[in-house]
């Protein structure tokens, strides 16, 4: 810690810490940057828009004046610029980890805008940025799930869901229904399971009156138990165990699961 620094500017706070990455004197308290780096660790104009935009930023929720009246990206003048341009950063980041398109980038970016103008995201974190991000790939039917999101966050899922449900209230986001189909796939092409079964599993999932009996459960864990009784409908054998490490929940959580897809669409033996 620089011994010129007394407190942040923002919220009074003296617990000013030193971000070796950034290089960047920042208050634990807020997240506002009191002393800026010199070198700007912001993602390039190439970076965000591709090499054939390098004449200028085109119009972007990924930066923080949208790429409208400054031509040097984290260009700030006032605390909360500041905040929105860190927060748009790690947005950028958690994305790129991801691996979701710059579609769900600057979805993300439009959520995390709303919400410190509302209040809720006013500490730039990652979890925020996280929690964004998951929501906009929600929103976008890409089937990612908490787990996925907080493993390239690198932070845990207990936090990520913390933020999502405060993002969810505090800027009134309809719940979007979770995509059983992408999951069911996404898990069938990691354990190499035929095309015909995960096509049975997705019609499995359609059953009438099943999405009632599904509310609240992990959906992870539907689209694997689907999966489990779709194999065994075929006569294929495959292992909870297998199931549970590819779609990252327990063997319990699974069996539970299970037993309520089979119970409900009958017609496949009940797994007990």
């Amino acid at each position: 810690r620089r011994k010129d620094i007394e407190a942040c500017g923002v919220c009074g706070g003296r617990n000013i810490i030193y971000d070796e990455y950034s290089g960047e004197y920042i208050c634990r308290d807020c997240g506002y940057v009191v002393v800026e780096s010199k070198s700007s660790t912001e993602p390039s104009r190439k970076e965000l828009f591709g090499a054939k935009h390098g004449v200028g930023p085109r119009f972007t929720p990924l930066l923080h004046d949208r790429g409208v009246g400054t031509l040097k990206v984290g260009r700030v003048s006032t605390a909360r610029e500041q905040l929105l341009s860190n927060m748009l950063r790690e947005v950028v980041w958690v994305s790129d980890k991801l691996g979701v398109g710059t579609g769900v980038a600057e979805m993300a970016a439009e959520f995390g805008r709303r919400a410190m103008e509302k209040g809720v995201g006013r500490r730039t974190s990652r979890a925020s940025a996280a929690a964004a991000v998951y929501l906009a790939a929600n929103h976008h039917g890409l089937g990612r799930t908490l787990d996925d999101v907080a493993k390239a966050a690198d932070i845990t899922t207990t936090q990520l869901t913390k933020h999502v449900s405060n993002f969810v209230m505090g800027i009134n986001l309809r719940p979007i229904p979770p995509n059983y189909d992408a999951l069911v796939k996404r898990f069938g092409k990691a354990l190499e399971i035929s095309s015909e079964v995960v096509e049975r599993a997705c019609m499995l999932l359609k059953t009438g009156g099943l999405a009632s009996q599904l509310v609240g459960r992990k959906p992870s864990a539907v689209a694997a138990a689907a999966l489990y009784l779709a194999c065994r409908s075929r006569g294929q054998k495959i292992s909870m165990t297998r199931l549970s490490e590819a779609s990252g929940v327990s063997i319990l959580t699974l069996r539970k699961t299970t037993n309520i897809l089979s119970s409900y669409c009958g017609g496949v033996e009940k797994d007990v």
